[in-house]
């Protein structure tokens, strides 16, 4: 086994030899012709070197092969760098290359110059130069009264000098806004600031979602924003764009311009105009009563007749207790009923049929009246103003017991209401 292993191995090897061989006689061939040769000429120079200019003979050739040269160099060089560090100034960029050998042989015809485009508005310019005529650099200095900071330009590149050039801007404007937009409040907005952010009045905002400035709004909520300050119109049958106009304080022609009606005729049933610059009309106040002089006058008032009539019938359990909708606190933990956020005077109305079993003065909760509505249901109709309704008086469903007021412990004109199941307190939105 292990001769079969030599054979193979001894085979390779005459192989390995054999491929070898050009690689050999080229390997000759340059060492005979080329190396030795080149090695022969370079022995008889260095002879003829060696006895001609021999180094102990040649004073000049001492000097520079002496072993100590390299280092007499350094120091001279170190000694030479601290000389110049010594005597160092500060360089103004104007200074740079300016006593340099370069700038003495460059021909004064190609100078690099820095040109200041002047603007469209002629302006006087004095010219400064920073060195002397054979200098490289010189500036154009413009007067400073004369300088526009506020134009744009850049430097372009053209031939040897360096021009600038007044660059032509795009400035983008905000888009005008044409279609009615649906925001949705988020934590910390006002009427104010959203007013702000799609560029309306505060009260264009308000009068297109029925709202007043003293309303609160939460997140959440959707807001209807017009494209423009002004107010929107659905058309009735029989309204005219002069009647239109003349409601909301507008101008006819803008009207018909901005909806891009064909005529003040163009109009139609149900269609909803922007009125540009449209002021909505006062909601009506409703009547208060007259306070008169003296103490009696003062009770008469507190306990007054004059009721006004019955709201109409809402459907559910029980009547919504007064003419708005708007909350300002709802029931919760240490709030024993919601607050209805209305203006003063505005009527409330018994949210169920029952018999008054309180109607007068309560502590923190001002006037107030209470309803039992039998079934274990009462509420409370607290903070009033005026008064309509007695204890021990039956009322029916609807029917105006009070006015909205500002009494007990109270921030402002409002109504807290309750529910109380067996004199437990309950969301009144539930029922």
């Amino acid at each position: 086994m292990r001769s079969l292993e030599n054979i193979q191995k001894t085979r390779i090897f005459i192989v390995f030899l054999f491929l070898l061989k050009p690689f050999i006689f080229v390997w000759h061939l340059f060492v005979r012709f080329f190396l030795l040769k080149f090695y022969r000429v370079y022995l008889r120079i260095s002879k003829a070197a060696k006895e001609r200019i021999f180094v102990n003979r040649n004073r000049f050739l001492f000097i520079f092969t002496h072993r100590y040269v390299i280092h007499i160099s350094i120091i001279l060089a170190a000694f030479f760098v601290g000389a110049q560090n010594i005597r160092a100034q500060e360089a103004t960029v104007s200074d740079l290359g300016r006593n340099s050998f370069l700038s003495a042989l460059v021909d004064t015809e190609n100078q690099d110059v820095v040109e200041t485009a002047e603007s469209n508005t002629a302006t006087q310019s004095s010219s400064l130069s920073y060195i002397d005529s054979t200098g490289l650099i010189k500036a154009v200095q413009p007067k400073i009264g004369d300088v526009d900071f506020d134009v744009d330009s850049g430097v372009a590149e053209s031939g040897s000098a360096l021009v600038r050039t007044n660059v032509a801007t795009t400035t983008i404007s905000d888009k005008t806004r044409t279609d009615v937009e649906y925001h949705i409040v988020e934590g910390g907005e006002t009427i104010s600031t959203i007013a702000q952010k799609y560029k309306v009045s505060v009260k264009t905002i308000l009068d297109e979602n029925g709202l007043k400035e003293s309303d609160f709004i939460k997140p959440g909520d959707k807001l209807t924003i017009l494209p423009l300050s002004g107010v929107s119109h659905q058309v009735k049958s029989g309204d005219t764009l002069q009647a239109i106009a003349n409601k909301y304080k507008a101008d006819v022609d803008k009207i018909i311009e901005y909806n891009q009606l064909a005529s003040a005729d163009d109009i139609h049933a149900d269609e909803i105009l922007i009125v540009p610059g449209g002021v909505a009309p006062p909601p009506p106040t409703p009547p208060k009563p007259v306070a008169s002089s003296g103490s009696l006058a003062a009770v008469k008032n507190f306990f007054s007749n004059d009721a006004p009539p019955a709201a109409a019938p809402s459907g559910g359990k029980f009547q919504w207790p007064t003419s708005c909708r708007r909350i300002s606190q709802y029931f919760r933990y240490g709030h024993t009923g919601v607050d209805i956020d209305c203006e003063f005077g505005d009527p409330i109305y018994a949210p169920e049929s029952g018999v008054v079993t309180h109607a007068g003065w309560e502590g923190a909760y001002g006037i107030s009246v209470i309803i039992n509505h039998g079934g274990g249901f009462s509420t409370r109709l607290a903070h009033l103003q005026t008064l309509y309704v007695s204890s021990g008086q039956s009322v029916s469903r609807g029917q105006s017991v009070g006015q909205m007021g500002s009494t007990g412990r109270s921030t402002g004109s409002h109504l807290h209401y309750e529910v109380r199941i067996s004199g437990a307190a309950a969301n009144p939105l539930s029922y």
